[in-house]
């Protein structure tokens, strides 16, 4: 391979990335008009079929809630007289035993939190099962 492929290759390689980075971010945003659409139309699901698809292959869109627990950490490490960057696995293990943090604290500073996101697949249709076995 010559110096002049090698370059070209490697300037082909920073496009692709700009690309990829610019469909990430138009992904996104088609993604939220998405969720915006479907919100307003109060769908929790649609099904969009592919016109072209020699398989009946479609789309499923769906908006789902997320729900996530998340530890307060500032605010533990308020409550707890300690540095917020030492509260890591280790960290809330050693002060747990140590005494400054309390099961029951750690329980008051964590929150439920639920986000809604829409997941959007390309499904094949599902093959039926043959029952009696012809």
């Amino acid at each position: 391979m010559s110096i002049q492929e090698l370059e070209s290759k490697v300037q082909r390689f920073i496009s692709n990335k700009d690309i990829i980075a610019e469909k990430t971010a138009e992904n996104k945003n088609l993604m939220d008009e998405i969720y915006s659409g479907m919100a307003r139309l109060n769908l929790a699901d649609l099904v969009v079929q592919l016109p072209f698809s020699e398989d009946n292959e479609f789309i499923s869109v769906k908006i789902r809630d997320k729900k996530t627990k998340r530890l307060d950490k500032p605010t533990l490490a308020a409550k707890a007289e300690v540095d917020k960057s030492e509260l890591t696995t280790y960290g809330i293990s050693y002060y747990t035993k140590a005494g400054k943090i309390t099961p029951e604290m750690i329980q008051e500073n964590t929150h439920k939190i639920v986000d809604s996101v829409v997941k959007i697949k390309k499904k094949k249709p599902r093959k039926k099962k043959n029952k009696g076995g012809k």
